[in-house]
């Protein structure tokens, strides 16, 4: 049995599954995947993925597959996923995120990391480039508090405020 794909793999296999839907101009198929609520029934759009990728997922794989699916659909242009090219914490900055709600993300677990996960998707997609292999990370995994969330948790933290620092500071100098 071959080895389980990275989950960045499988972030970008999808995101091109949704480029695809795109190209063909399916936005029927990209509007229901943007709209569903994985805790309920899913569009036939995300059955058709998922049986190419996860055949075999058991229940709570796919309710997670279907919130990155979910987010990958925020963008209304192809070139709007972003695979890497910046990281999350610096395009956070950039879209003027608020430090509360980038602390919201770094201590949110279970459904309110869901939560908080698709509100940032949502607000990148709007600001332009959406960032998704950390947030697809984030989605994916089965424990929030495992080393490897914390390790993606540590590089978003330090990507945001590396990026603030570098911007003109909104305190004024008591000098």
């Amino acid at each position: 049995m071959p080895p389980e794909p990275l989950p960045e793999a499988k972030a970008d296999a999808w995101a091109n599954a949704i480029r695809s839907l795109h190209h063909a101009e399916n936005r029927g198929a990209l509007a229901d995947l943007r709209r569903m609520e994985p805790d309920k029934s899913l569009p036939s759009a995300f059955w058709i993925i998922a049986a190419k990728s996860e055949p075999a997922a058991n229940e709570n794989r796919l309710r997670r597959m279907a919130r990155v699916l979910q987010m990958l659909a925020f963008p209304f242009r192809p070139d709007g996923l972003d695979s890497g090219r910046r990281k999350l914490g610096a395009a956070l900055e950039a879209a003027g995120v608020s430090e509360a709600r980038v602390q919201k993300l770094m201590t949110a677990r279970g459904p309110a990391l869901d939560d908080q996960v698709i509100r940032i998707a949502r607000r990148l997609a709007n600001s332009g480039a959406l960032p998704y292999r950390e947030l697809a990370e984030l989605l994916l995994a089965e424990n929030h508090d495992s080393p490897a969330v914390e390790t993606i948790r540590l590089e978003i933290a330090r990507g945001y405020w590396a990026t603030r620092n570098k911007a003109p500071a909104d305190i004024p100098s008591s000098e």
